[in-house]
């Protein structure tokens, strides 16, 4: 059974502005249980401990499940196990020192001999706060450590190599692992990106991403070929590898980098990336040209000076090195919007920002078509582009960024 004790900063500061950290501790109500599990989250994020304790809860109840295969040794009157859970980077730093911890405090990290993870936001932003709910990935990482912190019970699981204990975390980012690991090809690709880099996908100097998402595959595999307490002796995982040489007849279109929330049914998408990082993601739906396309995008409010905005380019092209539109916002307002190819990245002052200047306001920029051309319309902004001129056509597919910011996109 699970003990969600407390929501409170793991550091304690004095108020801090925006982007800076947290504030006061919080808490909720304690209850008694065998080897608990506490939750400390940042003040103005504490809306998100009952889908937190939910999350847990159901994780427990499964996790025992799926891993009979394993005996289970609790500890009964052990350390409470502990999610902390920093407002951003530095938060984490200044925990990582209070704690005696090492190594990167920007990543997720879980420490077994502390029956701690440490899961920090990517930034202490408003836009973030104001979510109903975390961002889609960070929900990913917190149930990735989760699964490390469960397998505390388990000495086999425990003895595993390390792709096998990371490659069966991973496995729980979106539930329970599936029956087979392809079934999770959907948009937006971040848990297959993977197979783009073949054998190299497990080497020690590919991203993060992909060599997780290469032991989650290869555990998988392992899972289902052997159903006893060390699949990852058998032949399979000793011998896999991911195919060289296989060819994709589109680039890779979804996610990439960290952190992002997605609501497409409202059509709500937030991008924060951590400093100095750049994420992108490729929007699920492809713009057609029969309708108007009304965008309201907003930089976040956390201090920064972010680069955010749009890319245009033809469906199922590389936005990056094919023909496109780049639309950029100022973070107090402003637009501008110039053609790219290649892999050129062009620049281009922005409009006349909006007054009274004010960083995080919403903006809104208008499409519709226009015979041949492509018109763009907001806030006495205006540019036309005649598409056929510069190698483009509908249907067009929408790629959203930001480095080192916060960036929301509605649209209709």
């Amino acid at each position: 059974m699970l003990l969600l004790a407390s929501c409170s900063n793991p550091v304690p500061l004095e108020k801090r502005p925006e982007g800076t950290g947290t504030a006061r501790s919080a808490s909720v109500a304690e209850a008694s249980s065998v080897a608990p599990i506490q939750i400390h989250l940042p003040d103005r994020y504490v809306h998100w401990l009952p889908q937190l304790q939910e999350e847990l809860q159901r994780m427990e109840r499964q996790f025992k499940q799926h891993a009979t295969r394993w005996q289970r040794q609790e500890v009964v009157g052990a350390e409470p196990r502990r999610f902390v859970v920093p407002a951003d980077s530095d938060a984490a730093t200044a925990f990582y020192l209070s704690a005696g911890l090492f190594g990167n405090a920007a990543v997720p990290r879980t420490f077994p001999d502390h029956a701690l993870a440490v899961v920090p936001l990517a930034r202490d932003d408003s836009l973030i706060a104001e979510l109903p709910a975390p961002p889609t990935t960070w929900m990913h990482s917190f149930r990735h450590e989760a699964a490390h912190l469960f397998s505390l019970d388990y000495p086999q699981l425990r003895a595993a190599p390390q792709w096998f204990q990371e490659g069966y975390a991973e496995l729980w980012c979106e539930g329970p692992p599936p029956p087979t690991f392809m079934g999770l090809e959907a948009w937006p690709f971040w848990r297959t990106v993977a197979l783009r880099y073949g054998p190299s996908a497990q080497d020690s100097d590919a991203p993060g991403e992909v060599r997780y998402s290469a032991f989650a595959m290869r555990t998988a595999e392992a899972l289902q070929y052997d159903d006893g307490a060390t699949p990852w002796q058998s032949e399979l995982a000793q011998s896999w590898s991911l195919p060289a040489g296989v060819v994709f007849h589109t680039p890779h279109l979804g996610l990439r980098g960290r952190d992002a929330y997605w609501d497409s049914e409202e059509r709500h998408f937030l991008l924060a990336s951590r400093p100095g990082q750049q994420v992108e993601l490729d929007l699920v739906w492809p713009w057609d040209g029969q309708d108007s396309l009304i965008l309201e995008m907003q930089h976040g409010r956390a201090p920064s000076q972010p680069e955010a905005g749009l890319i245009l380019s033809v469906q199922d092209s590389e936005p990056a090195t094919s023909p496109r539109i780049r639309i950029r916002l100022g973070q107090n307002g402003g637009w501008a919007a110039y053609p790219e190819s290649g892999d050129q990245t062009r620049f281009e002052a922005l409009s006349r920002t909006p007054q009274p200047a004010r960083a995080g306001m919403p903006h809104r920029l208008v499409l519709h078509k226009d015979g041949g051309a492509l018109i763009l319309e907001g806030e006495g902004f205006r540019r036309r582009f005649e598409l056929q001129e510069l190698q483009l056509h509908f249907p067009l597919q929408l790629r959203m960024y930001v480095r080192d910011g916060t960036f929301a996109l509605r649209y209709q």
